[in-house]
Formats: C-alpha cells, sequence, structure tokens
C-alpha cells in the first residue's frame, strides 16, 4: 500500500513512525509545506517528501492520505484528497463545516473517509 502522510510536524512523525514500525511493506512518503520538516522527515525515515499534494500524487501515486495537519486546515484537505482518488484517515473530527460535502464526495468517489476520536471510529464507506 502507498500512503501519503500530509503535514510533518510531530503528529504526521509520529504516524510515520508507527506505520515504518508494524507496516515495513508500506511505501510511505510525506507532504509539508515547510522545508525544514520535509528535510528531518526525509532524512529521518528515508522516505520521498514534497512541498505540496499534488507533486506528492503525481510522483507516488499514494491509494491513501493520512491527513496530520492543524484541524482548521482538514476540511479542504480531506475534498482534496477525496477529488483526487485518495482514501482518507483523519485522527480527529474536528471539522465545524465541509463536513456533509465530505461525506457526499466521499460516496461520490466511492473513497473511504476514517475519522478516529478518542477510542472511537467512524468510517463512512
Amino acid at each position: 500500500m502507498r500512503l501519503l502522510v500530509i503535514g510533518l510536524g510531530s503528529m504526521g512523525k509520529r504516524r510515520i513512525s508507527l506505520l515504518s514500525k508494524y507496516y515495513s511493506d508500506f511505501l510511505i512518503c510525506g507532504v509539508d509545506n515547510s522545508r525544514e520538516r520535509r528535510m528531518q522527515t526525509a532524512e529521518l525515515f528515508k522516505i520521498n517528501t514534497y512541498e505540496n499534494i499534488n507533486a506528492a500524487i503525481h510522483e507516488e501515486k499514494p491509494d491513501a492520505a493520512l491527513i496530520c495537519t492543524s484541524p482548521e486546515s482538514h476540511g479542504a484537505i480531506i475534498l482534496e484528497c477525496i477529488k483526487k482518488g485518495l482514501h482518507i484517515f483523519c485522527e480527529i473530527n474536528l471539522l465545524q463545516d465541509q463536513y456533509e460535502e465530505i461525506i457526499r464526495s466521499s460516496f461520490f468517489f466511492l473513497r473511504h473517509f476514517s475519522i478516529a476520536k478518542r477510542s472511537r471510529s467512524l468510517k463512512i464507506m
């Protein structure tokens, strides 16, 4: 499986670390608009990193994205990824808007959208 981790701060690095440890056959790449975080992550985990989602999708052809950015950016990023054909995992559901649009897009594009919040998980599709 090919995974795209969007947001390479502490949460993104934690996801990459756990995925690498338990699923060594997964191919992982990352996206962050901070050059410093991209360089740190690439060196630490030996993965390809990109400045934007489009470049990562074009080069890596991921199956799914893990959204590890700040919560206020989740809605727009989730919609962008669903429309580009990626399944989505998002750690916490803090969406104040775009929720209905995300659900409709998930069904329309036949993508899985999973939100984990504390010990519960909502899986759509």
